[in-house]
Parts: structure tokens; sequence; C-alpha cells
């Protein structure tokens, strides 16, 4: 069975390599890296960039700076030449974590969200939940809702990057729900133009105040999370298998 590989890198222990990387990382790249006012966003986008670019040359078996980028109208990555035609990726960060989601059977997004003590309220997300969803987070008591209210953000932000969209289609017109196995599956996507419906939803397991969630196209893959070693490998940067798969 084909394999949907996640990759998790944790910035704090990544980020005194950030020096050591950055002659892997573009002239643009570095250019929109000096432009984050922030020293913890910067670090946190060139240990994103350079991380994914170990990771797709090692895949691809070319050098990290050799790889071009391309965006779409929506800020979506992908190569602008790719000698794998199959292959598909994306990335997402927030907190402490950078994850990128690695794969060939089609389109694909993750994302990763920070757990906050005011996702409590849902007041703040009328325009990102539809109301079944909306409904069924008001049930979930108090204490657990912010975990719940990042897990469910993340599976939609999730869908529209794999889509290649991004937050172009009204959120609160799609709606995921609990399958009859428990898994998360679209309920429905109401937004113009009508796409296919053939999409799995995984959610990933991430370190304490975090959730995340990984959408491809498609039947059923395996996903193999991974989390990232910081160590002296062929790009400076090593992988390690998680003691679990999602």
């Amino acid at each position: 069975m084909k394999t949907i590989q996640v990759v998790a890198v944790r910035v704090s222990e990544a980020a005194c390599l950030v020096v050591d990387e950055s002659d892997v990382l573009s002239a643009a790249e570095l250019s929109k890296a000096e432009r984050f006012r922030k020293r913890e966003d910067r670090w946190r986008f060139m240990i994103g960039r350079a991380s994914l670019r170990a990771l797709i040359g090692e895949r691809l078996c070319v050098e990290p700076d050799s790889l071009e980028f391309g965006a779409n109208a929506h800020g979506k990555l992908h190569l602008l030449s790719n000698p794998d035609a199959s292959l598909w990726f994306n990335t997402s960060h927030s907190g402490e974590w950078v994850l990128h989601a690695l794969g060939d059977g089609g389109p694909l997004g993750i994302d990763i969200e920070q757990v906050k003590s005011s996702m409590r309220s849902l007041e703040d997300f009328r325009m990102v939940f539809s109301k079944p969803e909306s409904d069924r987070l008001r049930r979930v008591s108090p204490a657990d809702r912010p975990q719940q209210v990042a897990l469910a953000w993340a599976r939609k932000e999730a869908y529209v990057k794999a889509i290649g969209e991004g937050l172009n289609r009204s959120m609160r017109d799609i709606s995921i729900e609990p399958g009859p196995d428990g898994r998360p599956v679209l309920a429905y996507d109401r937004n113009p133009p009508t796409l296919r419906q053939d999409w799995s939803i995984r959610d990933v397991p991430v370190a304490d105040g975090h959730a995340a969630s990984v959408v491809w196209s498609g039947g059923a893959l395996d996903v193999d999370v991974r989390e990232w070693e910081m160590g002296i490998g062929a790009q400076g940067l090593t992988v390690s298998e998680a003691a679990a798969h999602a």
C-alpha cells in the first residue's frame, strides 16, 4: 500500500542549525526570511523550508539547493522542475512544530494548529465552522473544547490546502464530521465549483498543545509519522521513525 509520510520538526531543537542550513535556501527564500519581524517566525520559516528541501532532495536523489519552487495563485508550493511527477507535498507550521507531508498518490494538504485557551469560545469561529460542526463543538465540555476546536480547524485547513485553494473557499460551506467508524470524513463542500468528493482525512498525532490533520485525494493509505532529529547526516539532518503510525 502507498504511504503518506508526515515528518514533524520541533522548531526549538532545530533553531541552532538555521545558520548552517541557510546555504541550502535560495536568494528569494533568504529575502523572504529577512522580512519576518520576529526572530522566531524567521527561524520557523527557514527551518521549514530547509527541512522540506532536504526531504524532497533525498526522495528525488538531488541536491536540496538545486530544487526550484513555484506557487499557484493561492500560494501552494510545487516544484518547477519535477523529475518525479507523482510527488506531492505540503507544509504547515504553528507554535513549536513544522509538519511536512509527502506522497505520490495525488494532491494532499496538512495543517497543524496550536491549542489556545481562547478556543473555548466559538464566537471567533462563526465564519469557520458549519452548523453541524458548531453544534458538535458546543456539546464538548469547556475543558476539552480548545483541543477539539483546534483539531476541527486543522482538518478544514488541511482540506482547502489539499485542493489548492486555501481560504479562498467559504469555510462555513464545508463540513467535516465523524464517519461511521469515528474517523473524520468530508460531509459536504457547497462551494462552487463542485469538486471530487473522494478525500481521505486522517488526524496526525502530535505533541500536547497542538492538533494536526492530513488530507489526500483517493482511498485508504498508510500514514507514517516521523519526527525529525537534528544531527550529523548527509544534509546535516537525519530522520528517525517515531514510535507510532497514525
